[in-house]
């Protein structure tokens, strides 16, 4: 993960669905390396910075570059 500027923080209020804060609190249990900072950080990053596509494509796990060939090879997901 790209590291965020983090030295200087200003405490926000938001208001989410309570079926999305359900997911969100499950998924903080599950991933504990995570935090609520973190993953709000990097989705308003990538948001309000999408000037290199290269960035987003890395987050969507796109491969952009592969050796010649690697298409024959690559694995089916829904074999």
């Amino acid at each position: 993960m790209a590291s965020l500027e983090t030295s200087n923080k200003t405490q926000m209020t938001i208001e989410l669905p309570e079926k999305l804060a359900k997911e969100l609190k499950s998924y903080l249990a599950e991933n504990t390396g995570d935090s609520i900072e973190s993953i709000i950080s990097e989705a308003l990053h990538v948001r309000t910075f999408p000037k290199d596509p290269a960035e987003i494509l890395k987050l969507a796990g796109v491969v952009t570059q592969a050796s010649r060939g690697a298409a024959e090879h690559a694995e089916d997901p829904s074999d």
